[in-house]
């Protein structure tokens, strides 16, 4: 038969790894909630902007009106898959006065989480035609003005400078 010392032993290295067991799963679930749980957190968000763009495109060198003008959206901040990218979306064009007023409704969807990044919020407007250097326009949505829930995007007046052709000799 044991004796009460030979008891108190035992009963004490039980609870010693019986501690130390209870600290292993501790670290554990610890390191697991630092690894996991942020992950339970993130969700994708999806979002639509409807925009408003106008504007003026003119012949820096001659002053007159450009018709036909390639109107082209870059998102730069939005998307948090197609920012990243920077390909241009035409959205429309100028009419014979130079003039741009177009509606562009803009779908993106973003990444939010503990440890996500937020994003910019940003974009840009390229205006180009041939025989002409392209202008872009850079902005940040949460500064424009908002009406009816559409985004106002004021490109104002735009010069685009001719771009010399070169001749090819026959």
């Amino acid at each position: 038969m044991a004796t009460a010392r030979e008891c108190q032993e035992t009963a004490a290295i039980y609870h010693k790894h019986e501690w130390e067991n209870t600290m292993n799963i501790a670290t554990i679930a610890l390191i697991l909630s630092v690894i996991v749980l942020p992950g339970c957190f993130t969700m994708h968000v999806d979002s639509m902007t409807r925009f408003s763009i106008t504007g003026e495109v003119f012949d820096k060198v001659s002053g007159k009106p450009l018709e036909k003008v390639n109107v082209a959206f870059i998102d730069t901040g939005l998307d948090s898959v197609r920012s990243k990218a920077g390909v241009p979306k035409t959205i429309g064009e100028s009419d014979a006065q130079g003039k741009i007023d177009l509606k562009f409704d803009y779908w993106w969807g973003v990444e939010k989480g503990l440890f996500k990044k937020k994003p910019t919020l940003t974009f840009d407007i390229e205006v180009s035609k041939e025989n002409y250097k392209s202008e872009r326009v850079h902005f940040r949505s949460s500064e424009l003005a908002r009406e009816d829930n559409i985004a106002r995007v004021p490109l104002k007046m735009i010069y685009l400078a001719p771009v010399p052709v070169a001749k090819h000799n026959l």
